[in-house]
């Protein structure tokens, strides 16, 4: 999953309504079931549902098929990308590809799955601009979440390096807590190897069930629409014309509620579009004040990554980067049974641990006192602490250099330069949360309530990771869900999420 992209829907087999595999081809063999484009909605016709979701990503979807499971109810979904597996060939299907499309150098996207954001510079590092399967229900959801079908040969070293500076290895990373090592399940489908998504487990199965939500794709939300009294009412959304052709303009109206799931840059903009969020700001941009919120925009989380790189005597992923005739092997094995290096996304294993000693020692008395002071001595201690790790598997005879380091190179020492290292080559990790964050009616910076309704509006809700507080230390992908499933079964007045 691209967190930056278009949150992309699939198409392999949402069109197959006949018994058994869903199969793309079925109304063109004599099967029989609802028309090919019955799942979708016609631009340029304004049309009203019971609910209307901006967003059809990992929260969006969510929600959206378990109100549409409720056979009483209609929903709308509008998503402005496509399908992925159509739009992005294999890249957002296979696991090893997971990470194309990430990079921070701002020509590094895809225009049919990525928005191509590029942020302002950020003075605050360097002024430099980034970018179980048992559990699956045929009837729809959750993800398939299983580990890869491939064991990846670094993995191994690496869980060396990380019991052999201390820490304990663990049965998994899905108790909720974080603290040791172990290897990390995926939301990959185990029969195949591909990526499980919130398309692939949700919306494939709601045709075959008769339960769809209508799907309006390649379509932007361009406003929320509100009346007198705050209360949202529809989207007014432009559906986009190719190579020039003008695109349409339309309104989707909402009877019950509408769902903004649009992401952490998404949501937060079309609130502020239509007049909700921090009035100043509105106000510079000739924008009508419905509701003065100061938090939307505001509060942005996100992950960052970086280290150092040695080589190894192990086949890693760049192997098939560097050779066509790997890349082709990897390939035909991927493609006859899901499994091989294609199959896993990186090592698979992560460590977790408060600072030890000594590199607790090394950081300041302010520092310890003040966390968010506390961020830049924080990453030098722990860049300091991985090249430990590094260490054992030099020791182990896994490098191919011995005493050499490849990235950044063993010149870089002093927390000055390992500093300054940090601030030039460090990547987020496309884990954006926060902007519309979730709080008391009391806290000021809040937008949304613990039932995610916008303050000061009716019938507005903001159902993505654009609401977290604060962003966990893990995946937050499974937080989403959490998060949209909760919502949906407050909506739909469920005891437990899944229900119905």
């Amino acid at each position: 999953m691209h967190p930056t992209c278009l949150q992309l829907l699939s198409c392999s087999s949402i069109f197959a309504l006949a018994a058994g595999e869903p199969n793309l081809l079925t109304f063109a063999t004599g099967g029989l079931g609802q028309v090919l484009g019955s799942t979708f909605g016609l631009p340029g016709t304004d049309a009203t549902f019971d609910y209307v979701v901006v967003g059809g990503g990992t929260a969006g979807l969510t929600i959206a098929t378990r109100l549409a499971s409720d056979f009483a109810v209609s929903v709308a979904v509008i998503e402005a990308g496509g399908f992925y597996e159509i739009d992005n060939g294999n890249r957002s299907t296979v696991p090893a590809y997971a990470s194309y499309y990430t990079g921070a150098d701002p020509g590094n996207y895809q225009p049919l799955i990525d928005w191509g954001f590029v942020t302002e510079p950020q003075e605050v590092w360097y002024n430099r601009g980034i970018k179980d399967p048992s559990s699956f229900d045929p009837q729809g959801g959750p993800p398939h979440v299983s580990f890869s079908n491939y064991a990846d040969a670094f993995g191994s070293w690496a869980q060396k390096g990380l019991t052999g500076v201390g820490m304990e290895l663990q049965d998994g990373l899905n108790s909720g807590i974080l603290r040791g090592a172990s290897f990390s399940t995926l939301t990959i489908d185990p029969r195949n190897g591909y990526r499980s998504s919130s398309e692939s487990s949700f919306l494939q199965a709601a045709p075959q069930n008769g339960t769809a939500p209508m799907i309006y794709k390649n379509t932007l939300a361009t406003r929320l629409l509100l009346d007198s009294n705050n209360t949202a009412t529809g989207v007014i959304v432009t559906t986009a014309g190719s190579y020039g052709i003008p695109a349409l303009s339309y309104t989707l109206s909402a009877r019950k509620e509408v769902i903004v799931s649009a992401g952490a840059f998404q949501s937060p903009q079309l609130l502020m579009v239509s007049g909700i969020g921090p009035q100043d700001q509105l106000r510079r941009n000739n924008i009508e004040v419905k509701k003065d919120l100061p938090g939307v925009g505001q509060n942005m989380w996100d992950h960052v990554l970086f280290g150092s790189s040695r080589r190894v005597k192990v086949q890693t992923a760049s192997a098939s980067a560097n050779s066509a005739a790997v890349a082709a092997r990897l390939s035909e094995q991927f493609r006859a049974n899901g499994s091989g290096p294609l199959a896993a996304f990186g090592a698979g294993i992560y460590g977790w641990e408060d600072l030890p000693q000594p590199y607790r020692s090394a950081l300041s008395n302010s520092s310890l006192q003040e966390l968010d002071a506390t961020d830049q001595e924080l990453a030098v201690q722990g860049f300091k602490r991985a090249r430990e790790i590094w260490q054992v598997l030099e020791d182990a005879g896994l490098t191919v250099d011995v005493g050499e380091e490849h990235f950044p190179g063993f010149n870089v020492t002093t927390d000055s330069d390992i500093l300054n290292f940090i601030q030039r080559s460090l990547m987020t990790i496309n884990h954006a949360a926060g902007t519309c964050k979730m709080g008391k009616p009391d806290d000021g910076m809040a937008v949304v309530d613990s039932r995610a309704r916008v303050y000061g509006t009716r019938n507005l809700r903001v159902v993505d990771a654009s609401s977290f507080p604060i962003l966990p230390p893990g995946h937050p992908q499974s937080v989403v869900y959490a998060l949209a499933e909760k919502i949906a079964a407050d909506i739909l007045g469920l005891e437990k999420p899944g229900e119905g």
